[in-house]
């Protein structure tokens, strides 16, 4: 995977308090620099704007409990894409899809779904952390989720990780992954979710 990456784009492997520097200026905004916890040996590779944690085993995943793991890409959540989600789930409700009448309802505009936005997860996980040595990772499930505040039509979504446990498996270890999406047309979160990852050995 990393070869690909490293074809496709510029990357550049940073560890430690270099991290920390490095995160300084790619990631904006940033939280106050004392509250990352960005351990020596957990290196960051660092893809266009955002980087992703990179545990160079499970045993090294094991060690990382509380981990701050970055920021994410941003994504667009377009009214095409409510659009398309709102065909593929069958969930229809106007203040999803109506323009003209979600222009006079509660938020002023269409609003994305909230299994849209939780939905992102996929991609904003893929963003944020990669376990080299596991010989597959599963999507197991979801612990706690909340929508603190709605999202527009063409809102820019972004997400910050943090490894909130870390939980022994007979042949796996589960990563639960508190995940924070947040969004440019909001002060709130948009979601915060407890992602829970197995990692097979």
């Amino acid at each position: 995977m990393l070869g690909h990456i490293a074809e496709t784009r510029a990357v550049r492997r940073i560890t430690g308090q270099t991290a920390l520097h490095a995160l300084r200026s790619i990631f904006i905004p940033l939280p106050p620099i004392a509250s990352w916890h960005v351990q020596q040996d957990l290196s960051l590779i660092q893809i266009g704007v955002h980087a992703v944690a990179v545990f160079s085993s499970v045993d090294h995943l094991k060690a990382s409990k509380g981990a701050d793991l970055g920021t994410s890409r941003t994504i667009e959540v377009s009214q095409a894409r409510i659009d398309k989600f709102a065909a593929v789930t069958e969930d229809r409700q106007w203040i999803h899809v109506d323009t003209y009448k979600a222009a006079s309802g509660p938020f002023g505009t269409t609003i994305a779904h909230g299994f849209l936005t939780l939905s992102l997860l996929a991609p904003f996980l893929a963003d944020l952390i990669e376990v080299h040595g596991a010989s597959a990772s599963i999507n197991y499930g979801l612990n706690r989720v909340r929508f603190p505040a709605a999202v527009p039509s063409n809102s820019a979504l972004h997400a910050e990780g943090r490894i909130l446990d870390i939980v022994d498996r007979p042949g796996a270890v589960d990563a639960v992954v508190e995940v924070t999406v947040r969004s440019n047309s909001s002060t709130k979160a948009v979601c915060i979710a407890e992602s829970i990852i197995r990692y097979a050995a």
